[in-house]
């Protein structure tokens, strides 16, 4: 059954507070990581709600997010949702202005060395409450790795916002109490999917 998505939940991290001169902050692709977050579940539910505002940045890097375990851990064979809505500004210092093309997510083996299992149901991607144009969602054998792929979005003066939404699932055999990490890329270097040892091991769908 898809996982209830629930609207309301309060961040542990500020943006605000990480901002100078009135700026978002930057997240790009410039290799390694620009922010860090930590965020809980919804109460009473399985889904953790994210919200954030970024200049987009090419020179920057991504954004790592830390999933704090629930009440109990993580269960095994349980679905747990992520849904995100991230507002992407023109970077303020007037540089090149880099049209959104992609967005590669990956999520780290559990403590224990087992596989988060993340792409359990279909995941979604939409750009101004529209779904994305010419999207194609792929992604890894092992299923650690997605990459959201989708005709080139200009940011423009007033920003773009995206919504995405997916779905992981702890596939070890006892309840486990670590963080989950997942790492996000908007449009990550050619040289991504080589980095991360997976390159040619994938699978595609295009959504309709």
């Amino acid at each position: 059954m898809k996982a209830q998505r629930i609207h309301d939940l309060s961040l542990v991290i500020a943006c605000a507070a990480a901002t100078t001169a009135g700026a978002q902050v930057g997240l790009g692709f410039g290799g390694g990581i620009s922010f860090e977050s930590q965020h809980e579940i919804v109460p009473g539910t399985n889904e953790y709600r994210i919200d954030g505002d970024f200049a987009f940045d090419p020179d920057q890097g991504g954004w790592m997010k830390e999933l704090i375990a629930p009440p109990g851990g993580w269960i095994p064979d349980m679905v747990y949702a992520v849904h995100e809505t991230i507002t992407f500004f023109p970077d303020p210092t007037g540089g090149a202005g880099f049209p959104l093309s992609d967005w590669h997510e990956h999520i780290e083996l559990g403590s224990d060395g087992l596989i988060w299992d993340i792409w359990e149901l279909d995941p979604m991607f939409m750009v101004n409450g529209m779904p994305a144009p010419g999207l194609m969602t792929m992604f890894n054998d092992e299923r650690t790795d997605i990459w959201f792929l989708f005709d080139p979005i200009d940011i423009g003066p007033n920003g773009v916002t995206l919504e995405i939404w997916k779905e992981f699932r702890y596939v070890g055999s006892m309840p486990m109490d670590g963080p989950v990490r997942i790492y996000e890329y908007p449009t990550p270097t050619p040289g991504a999917a080589a980095v991360l040892g997976i390159a040619g091991l994938f699978s595609a769908r295009r959504r309709r």
